[in-house]
């Protein structure tokens, strides 16, 4: 049987571990962030963050500083992503000595502005959004890493919904006979509510199996991060096979959001149609090769005889990490390169403008800025169209920087 005196002995002892278990010198033992407030979809936002952090052991001599130096927003509280930002002041608070191990909890507030663009692309992404911050004291210099996460909510947070796709030709076509080997393609206009993923696939079904049962197969997958504010995203399909002769069904499958959607449009390969020419040599004035995107920044180029409508076509290059080959004060840019001549290849392109050809200028929309990743560098040209949509005119590939 325990005596009483033995059971207030175990006590103290207990108390006794438990203060030996802290810290000989006082220092941060954890630290979190919270935050009641919601980032608004298609707004600037500013959100209150509570932080707390816990300091534990013993500061006889003097009070002890908990620091933190600044915040980043981020998604998936990575701090190392492009899209992170740089936010919020210096924070300090001062903690009394403590003659005595014990827990001490430094308690911080601020307001924060979450940017609408980070929101929107949250939605988009379907990823979250955190605030972070490093807390350190002057004994330590190892930081305590806090997050706290900002809930989407509010403004237009409506999931990406598909309402209508059409395909047709650069002419408006909505069906076409193309020589055998001819260069064509297919525009998919596509109409939408709401922001989100858009996941689809190209699929080609050819002249072996299009007289029975079509089997498809796959040319290339699209993927867009698609934003509010815009409606409306016009695709480009991968160029057209056309070295066997007969009928071909293009078709566009969703996969997301709806993934039971596809809309197919048909041509046809006769060899008795005469080939298109060679396309011309196009002349693009600006940006200059090699250059980094600015937001006043502009295309130019020279007009095509004959050209119904112009685009403009972004290709990922391989190397595309800008890091440390962004250029010194005063340079061009991270590459000058420019081919001989302009390569009418069958890339499949990760972004595009179209213009008609009155005009030969054309400015990054939002949409199609959301569509090229910041910190990599892109191959573009330009490429004329004539009404019956051949490929007349092509610029030689010229490099461009987004910058981070």
């Amino acid at each position: 049987m325990r005596m009483p005196g033995q059971h207030v002995f175990l006590q103290a002892a207990v108390a006794l571990v438990a203060l030996c278990a802290l810290p000989a010198h006082a220092e941060i033992v954890a630290a979190s962030g919270s935050s009641g407030a919601r980032a608004v979809v298609g707004a600037g936002t500013r959100v209150a963050i509570d932080w707390r952090v816990q300091v534990a052991g013993t500061q006889p001599d003097r009070s002890l500083a908990v620091i933190s130096s600044e915040a980043f927003i981020t998604l998936e509280g990575d701090v190392n992503d492009p899209v992170s930002i740089r936010v919020g002041q210096p924070l300090k608070r001062l903690l009394p000595p403590t003659a005595a191990p014990a827990t001490q909890t430094a308690v911080f507030r601020e307001q924060l502005g979450v940017p609408a663009p980070i929101a929107d692309l949250a939605l988009a992404t379907g990823l979250r959004i955190f605030v972070v911050r490093e807390f350190r004291d002057q004994e330590t210099a190892t930081p305590v890493v806090a997050m706290a996460q900002i809930p989407l909510g509010g403004g237009n947070s409506a999931r990406l919904s598909v309402s209508r796709i059409v395909l047709r030709f650069p002419d408006g076509a909505s069906d076409k006979i193309l020589a055998r080997h001819a260069r064509s393609h297919v525009l998919a206009e596509i109409r939408y509510t709401g922001a989100g993923r858009l996941h689809a696939v190209w699929e080609i079904a050819e002249p072996s199996s299009t007289a029975g049962e079509p089997m498809f197969r796959t040319l290339s997958s699209v993927h867009r991060n698609l934003v509010r504010g815009s409606r409306e995203l016009l695709l480009r399909s991968p160029g057209l096979p056309s070295g066997m002769e007969g009928l071909h069904l293009l078709r566009l499958r969703l996969i997301a959001p709806d993934a039971a959607r596809a809309v197919i449009i048909r041509y046809a390969v006769n060899a008795a149609m005469p080939s298109a020419p060679e396309p011309a040599r196009l002349i693009a004035h600006a940006p200059a090769a090699g250059a980094v995107y600015r937001p006043d920044q502009g295309f130019h180029w020279s007009p095509v005889e004959n050209a119904a409508v112009y685009q403009i076509e972004f290709f990922t290059r391989e190397a595309g990490d800008i890091g440390d080959r962004l250029p010194e004060l005063g340079g061009t840019g991270v590459d000058d390169r420019e081919p001989a001549s302009a390569p009418a290849e069958e890339r499949y392109p990760d972004a595009g403008i179209m213009v008609t050809a009155i005009s030969t200028r054309a400015s990054l929309s939002r949409l199609t800025l959301s569509q090229l990743t910041p910190g990599r560098v892109y191959d573009w040209r330009v490429t004329a169209y004539d009404a019956q949509g051949r490929l007349i005119g092509a610029s030689a590939l010229r490099g461009l920087a987004i910058p981070p």
